[in-house]
C-alpha cells in the first residue's frame, strides 16, 4: 500500500505527516486514504486518531501504535490533562516560514492557547494570505491554496510583544518538554508558581463561565502547586484561556466582588499582586476594562478607588471626579452612564471609556447645559395631561410629525420639550364659544393630516398664527383637545397644504408639469425626474425636484416664449441633432428640451 516510508519529524503532527505519505505514494489526496482507513478532515487537522485507525496505519506504515500514538493531540490531552476538547483547535494554524523551510505541520500549533511561532516570532494564522480562505492540511502542505493556487509566503506584519513572547515561551516549554520543568534552565519557577495561584484564584469551585460550545466548570484540583509539578498544568492552561477570553476573565472578577467583604479583598490582593509582578499587560488591561466598567455604570465604591490606585491605573483622578459629578447634579446610575454613552463616545477620538469619561470632565460646561435643559422637558404622560389628550393620542402626534420627541442625554426616556406644546396651544388665536360652527373639525385631526402629507411642522405653525384663521373652544382651558376650526379655515388650510407640501403624488406631479401620468411614470424609467419613494408601491416626488426639472426643461413654445426666438428655429435644431430631444421614446408628439443647451447653440450662432 505505501511504497515510500518516509520518516516522521519530531515535532510533526500525525494529520501532517499521513498528508506527507499520501503524496509521496502518489494518492490523490489525503481523502483517499481516509476513506480507506476511515478517518476524516477533522481527525487530520486536530491529529485525533482511534485505536483502530491507528492499529491499521501501524501495520502498514511499519511504525509502533504506541510511537504513532505520541504525535496525535489525544496523547497531549493526556499528558497535559486537559479537560475539555475545545483546547485543541478545529481548523489549521500555520507559520508560513515554518511550511516554507520545513514542509511539515507541527502539532503544538493546534493548542488553543499557542498563539505565536518562537522561531519566526509571529503569529500563528489560519488561513490563505492571498485570498482569506480556511487551508485544509494537505493544500497547506502542497503550498498552494485550492482557491487561488498559493497561501503566500509573507509573514505577518503583526508582531507580539515581548511579553507575549516571553509568556508564549513558557507554555512551549512546558508543552515540548513534557512538563519537566526543572531540567530547564531558563524557565522561571518563581513565575509558574505565580500563574498557579491565580489561576487558584481566578478559577475558584464557585467560578463557571460559557464557552463557545458548552459551559465548563474548573475546579481547583491541587492546594499545593509545588508538591507535583504535572498539577499546576491544570492551571496553566485554564488561565491562558481565560487570558484569551477577556468576557470570562471579567465574569470571573466580577464573581470576585459578588463574596463578602472579607474575602473579597483577600482575592483581589492576591489578582493585584500577581498582576503586578508578571509581565502580562493583556491581563492588567482586563482588569482595567472591568473596574472602568463599574464605575461608569455608576457601581463605583471605596473599595473600586482604591483598587484603581494600587494599580495606579491613569487618570485613576477622573474617575473620582466622576463620582463627584453624579452627587453633585444627583443623577442617577443610568443617568449618568447614559451621559457617558450617548454624548461622549461619539465625539471622543479615541473611543475609549476612560478618555471618553476625560472629555466629559473636560467639556463639564457643555454638559452641565444639557442638565439644564432637563427641567423644560416632559414626559408623554406629561404632555397628554398638558394637551388634554389620551396618551395614544399624544404617541399619533409623536409619529405622524406634529410633535417632536427630544431625548435628554443623561435618560434613555423618550421626553417633549414642553416650551413646543405652550407655542401650539397659546401662539394662536381662538376664542370661546358655546355651540361650534357647522361642518368644524379638531385641529389635531388637521395637525395629524399636514403632518403626513410631508407638510414642513415648524412653518406650518408659522402660517397658521399669521393667517388670522378662528379657532374655536368651547371649555374653560383651551387646550388641543378641545381646539376646532371651521370651514372656511379648512379651506384655507388645504390651500396652505399645497402651496407648502414637500411631497407630490403622481396625479400632482403630472398636473404640475402639464403631462399624463403615463408620461411620467416613462420619465422615472428614464431617470429624467428623481423619485422619492416614501412609500411603498406609492410614486412621491420631492417639490423641490419637481420645481427644479420646470427651470431646466420646457416644451418647444415655452423656451421660444421665453427666450425670445422663432419656435421654427428650435425645432430644425432639434431635426439636426444639434439640440437633444428628452420626450425621445416618452411622447412622440411632443419635444422637451433643456433650456441652457438652446442658449448655448444661441451663443455660437451669434457667434
Amino acid at each position: 500500500m505505501f511504497l515510500k516510508r518516509l520518516y516522521i519529524q519530531k515535532c510533526e503532527s500525525l494529520g501532517s505527516y499521513l498528508c506527507r505519505v499520501s503524496e509521496d505514494n502518489y494518492y490523490e489526496s489525503i481523502i483517499t486514504l481516509g476513506k480507506i482507513f476511515e478517518f476524516n478532515h477533522f481527525n487530520v487537522t486536530s491529529s485525533s486518531f482511534d485505536k483502530g485507525t491507528l492499529k491499521d496505519l501501524s501495520v502498514y506504515l511499519k511504525i509502533e501504535v504506541e510511537e504513532l500514538e505520541k504525535y496525535t493531540c489525544d496523547f497531549l490531552k493526556r499528558s497535559l490533562g486537559l479537560k475539555s476538547e475545545n483546547y485543541i483547535k478545529s481548523y489549521v494554524r500555520f507559520c508560513p516560514g515554518c511550511i516554507n523551510n520545513f514542509g511539515y505541520h507541527k502539532w503544538i500549533w493546534q493548542m488553543n492557547y499557542v498563539s505565536v511561532c518562537l522561531e519566526h516570532q509571529t503569529y500563528l494564522i489560519d488561513s490563505c494570505l492571498q485570498c482569506n480562505k480556511k487551508l485544509h492540511l494537505h493544500e497547506l502542505l502542497r503550498q498552494g491554496c485550492n482557491n487561488c493556487k498559493e497561501f503566500g509566503n509573507t509573514l505577518t506584519k503583526r508582531k507580539p510583544s515581548y511579553e507575549e513572547l516571553y509568556t508564549q515561551e513558557i507554555i512551549y516549554q512546558c508543552i515540548v518538554d513534557e512538563l519537566a520543568v526543572k531540567k530547564t534552565n531558563t524557565l522561571d519557577m518563581n513565575t509558574l508558581n505565580n500563574f498557579v495561584q491565580l489561576g487558584k484564584v481566578l478559577l475558584d469551585e464557585q467560578t463557571s463561565f460559557l464557552d463557545a460550545n458548552q459551559t465548563i466548570r474548573i475546579k481547583s484540583t491541587s492546594t499545593k502547586p509545588d508538591d507535583e509539578i504535572l498539577m499546576w498544568s491544570y492551571f496553566l492552561t485554564d488561565t491562558f484561556y481565560l487570558f484569551e477570553n477577556k468576557k470570562a476573565l471579567q465574569i470571573a472578577l466580577g464573581n470576585i466582588d459578588k463574596y463578602t467583604l472579607k474575602k473579597r479583598s483577600r482575592k483581589w490582593n492576591d489578582v493585584l499582586r500577581i498582576c503586578k509582578t508578571l509581565n502580562t499587560p493583556h491581563l492588567r488591561e482586563a482588569i482595567e476594562e472591568y473596574l472602568t466598567e463599574r464605575i461608569l455604570n455608576g457601581n463605583a465604591e471605596k473599595n473600586t478607588i482604591l483598587l484603581y490606585q494600587r494599580l495606579e491605573i491613569e487618570h485613576s483622578n477622573i474617575f473620582l471626579k466622576s463620582i463627584e459629578i453624579r452627587e453633585r447634579w444627583g443623577l442617577s446610575q443610568d443617568e449618568f452612564r447614559c451621559l457617558v454613552e450617548n454624548q461622549v463616545i461619539i465625539g471622543c477620538p479615541l473611543n475609549a471609556k476612560k478618555r471618553a469619561l476625560a472629555y466629559v470632565i473636560d467639556n463639564i460646561k457643555e454638559f452641565e447645559e444639557m442638565l439644564r435643559e432637563k427641567k423644560h422637558l416632559i414626559s408623554i404622560q406629561g404632555a397628554a395631561k398638558f394637551l388634554g389628550v389620551s396618551v395614544d393620542t399624544v404617541r399619533r402626534l409623536m409619529h405622524n410629525g406634529v410633535i417632536s420627541e427630544s431625548r435628554h442625554p443623561s435618560s434613555r426616556m423618550i421626553f417633549i420639550d414642553k416650551r413646543l406644546l405652550e407655542k401650539f396651544v397659546y401662539d394662536i388665536s381662538k376664542r370661546q364659544v358655546k355651540v361650534l360652527p357647522i361642518s368644524s373639525k379638531p385641529l389635531s385631526q388637521l395637525l395629524m393630516k399636514s403632518a403626513k402629507l410631508g407638510i414642513n411642522t415648524e412653518q406650518f405653525y408659522d402660517e397658521l398664527q399669521n393667517s388670522g384663521i378662528k379657532f374655536y373652544y368651547l371649555s374653560t382651558q383651551p387646550k388641543l383637545a378641545d381646539l376646532w376650526i371651521d370651514a372656511e379655515g379648512e379651506r384655507w388650510i388645504r390651500k396652505l397644504w399645497f402651496e407648502q407640501k414637500e411631497y407630490l403624488n403622481l396625479e400632482e406631479a403630472a398636473k404640475t408639469i402639464g403631462v399624463t401620468t403615463g408620461v411620467l411614470k416613462r420619465m422615472v424609467q428614464k431617470e429624467l425626474l428623481v423619485l422619492n419613494k416614501k412609500n411603498s408601491g406609492c410614486y412621491l416626488f420631492s417639490r423641490g425636484e419637481v420645481n427644479q426639472f420646470m427651470d431646466n426643461y420646457c416644451s418647444v413654445p415655452i423656451c421660444s416664449k421665453e427666450l425670445g426666438i422663432s419656435a421654427a428655429i428650435i425645432r430644425s435644431w432639434v431635426y439636426d441633432r444639434t439640440i437633444k430631444n428628452y420626450f425621445e421614446d416618452i411622447n412622440k408628439n411632443r419635444f422637451l428640451i433643456n433650456k441652457k443647451e438652446v442658449v448655448s447653440v444661441m451663443k455660437k450662432n451669434v457667434i
